[in-house]
């Protein structure tokens, strides 16, 4: 009899619990993502609650019309690079950085493997078969289709290159079914399939609710929540019918409230789903403190993510044939984690020393921003920390558990900065370590109206590596022209890389690039009239931002 029980809730109730909370967790994510933006942007544009004191005032150069320059005055010149032309410098880096990320994308690949593997193996020894070479290659190959998945997740933001790897996948599926039906002749030609979209398709439907690329920042930590709560009104249900003196009491409280017998039913789902909401917030809370201590990172939160389903999935369908090979999916996804975190420490590279990157933009693009900003920092991150200033573009893509905790608690606006002292010490709590998956964190500032001239001056004064975005820049961009103001005062111009495309006014950009370099005060009469340069690279829709760029980024870091 209990075995009876936990076969039931082991094939019935928990496959209902995933597809619910994942199904649950698409909306509500989405909704969450769309309020934290609204939030950032409202108190953005919120000025400080005290006067702030820069950190060394400049006066902000006025930019006339037209800007005539004098004989003989140097020029701060756009040039216009592409990836063939980059440095040796860049192409050096550019290559050690791409061994690395290979690596540790291999490591991946070998970890879903052996996941894959022991999942196999578990099929084919719970279902009393002989052990068949040929079986194991193929419920392997079935079993390992999630390390696919997360191979897409880790390498790459191109939804092309993510469909020629899904295809490239299903070419070598289709080989080995032409394989298996030579050896097989009595098997039909879409016998394979069934097997693999029993097993794969299910759980990559619930995979496509919460992952997706607009709400994936929160989508794990959602569906924590929701696994919980929707745990909670099940549970519910279960202990009042067990109880007749507990469904008694409920009646009872029902009718005393007017409620039928179907309000009553809804009431005991309701209480069960509030009741366990606060065991879902305690898992959060340990997700967050998780995630401070680095026993788990942004990505690797995202990628168990993908992996647990996937074996609680495989161990479900095994479950038929006994309730203790349930065991199988939580050892492959224990293995496949500990596989991981041991091979990870060994696809860093000790030559490569931290390379900080400060990202600015306008933040009026939108996806634009975004799509460019998660190509970039996806590869980035394993060579230094990511900084910006954030803003309600980038919100939803940058956004950390801790930020989505204190945001959920309604204390997001004491993330932002207010002063001299508050910037102080979050210049002072930079996040400049790696994780245990040897990538570094993304570090925002938020800021107020009136702070983030202030917040800029420290991120440039520290010599960081800078992109800027200037896609749509014109003269109606106000914020833009003082960050480009600074940057030619501050930081050595051939540590800057612009992004520009055919919305970018380069008559303007290069009015107020000369303008700023006057007024900068910077000696540059060593170099000759007409010799001072600034990097720029034009992008276009056909145009891929990490090829393009990481090669000129790696040798402004240099």
């Amino acid at each position: 009899m209990q075995n009876d029980s936990l076969n039931t809730l082991l094939t019935g109730q928990l496959p209902f619990i995933l597809i619910v909370s994942a199904a649950l967790a698409l909306p509500l994510s989405a909704v969450l993502l769309w309020r934290y933006r609204k939030a950032v942007s409202r108190i953005m544009s919120e000025r400080a609650s005290q006067l702030v004191k820069p950190f060394g005032e400049h006066p902000e150069p006025v930019l006339q019309a037209h800007v005539n320059s004098q004989a003989g005055e140097s020029q701060l010149c756009l040039q216009f690079v592409d990836a063939e032309h980059c440095p040796d410098t860049g192409k050096r880096l550019w290559r050690e950085f791409s061994i690395m990320f290979r690596r540790a994308a291999g490591i991946h690949l070998f970890a879903g493997f052996i996941f894959a593997l022991i999942m196999a193996l578990a099929y084919v020894i719970s279902g009393v078969h002989d052990i068949v070479m040929m079986q194991i290659v193929v419920m392997g190959y079935i079993f390992f289709w999630p390390a696919v998945i997360v191979f897409n997740l880790l390498t790459t933001t191109a939804i092309t290159r993510v469909t020629f790897n899904i295809i490239l996948y299903f070419i070598i599926f289709l080989i080995m079914n032409g394989i298996v039906l030579i050896r097989n002749p009595h098997m039909g030609f879409i016998d394979l399939f069934i097997v693999w979209s029993t097993y794969n398709l299910p759980p990559t439907l619930l995979l496509a609710a919460f992952l997706n690329h607009r709400i994936r920042a929160v989508g794990p930590m959602v569906w924590v929540f929701m696994f919980a709560a929707i745990t909670g009104s099940l549970f519910a249900m279960g202990v009042t019918g067990a109880s007749e003196t507990l469904l008694n009491y409920f009646i009872q409280l029902g009718q005393a409230i007017s409620l039928h017998a179907s309000g009553i039913f809804v009431g005991i789902l309701l209480a069960g789903f509030v009741v366990f909401s606060g065991l879902g917030w305690v898992l959060l809370r340990f997700l967050r403190q998780a995630y401070e201590s680095r026993m788990i990172s942004d990505q690797s939160l995202t990628v168990d993510s993908v992996m647990l389903i996937f074996a609680i999935y495989y161990a479900i369908n095994l479950v038929f044939e006994d309730v203790l090979w349930f065991l199988s999916g939580i050892t492959a996804f224990v293995v496949f984690s500990l596989t991981v975190r041991i091979g990870m420490k060994f696809a860093d590279s000790n030559a490569l020393r931290v390379r900080p990157l400060l990202v600015l933009r306008v933040f009026s693009l939108g996806k634009k921003s975004e799509a460019l900003f998660q190509a970039i920092a996806q590869r980035w991150r394993y060579l230094g920390h990511v900084q910006l200033i954030a803003g309600p573009d980038l919100a939803t893509a940058t956004i950390e558990p801790h930020e989505f905790l204190t945001f959920l608690s309604g204390r997001l606006r004491q993330e932002f900065i207010n002063g001299n002292e508050t910037l102080r010490q979050r210049l002072a709590t930079l996040e400049t370590q790696k994780d245990f998956d040897r990538r570094f964190r993304i570090n925002e500032l938020f800021c107020f109206a009136d702070t983030w001239k202030q917040a800029l001056a420290a991120l440039v004064d520290k010599q960081n590596t800078v992109l800027m975005d200037l896609r749509s820049f014109t003269a109606r961009k106000p914020g833009c022209i003082h960050e480009l103001n600074t940057l030619v005062r501050v930081v050595p111009l051939n540590r800057v890389l612009l992004v520009v495309d055919h919305t970018t006014d380069l008559e303007f950009l290069s009015q107020v690039l000369q303008q700023a370099l006057r007024q900068s005060g910077k000696d540059v009469a060593a170099n000759g009239p007409g010799n001072v340069m600034i990097n720029v690279c034009r992008l276009s829709a056909s145009t891929d931002p990490a090829k393009s760029l990481m090669p000129w980024l790696c040798a402004a870091s240099e």
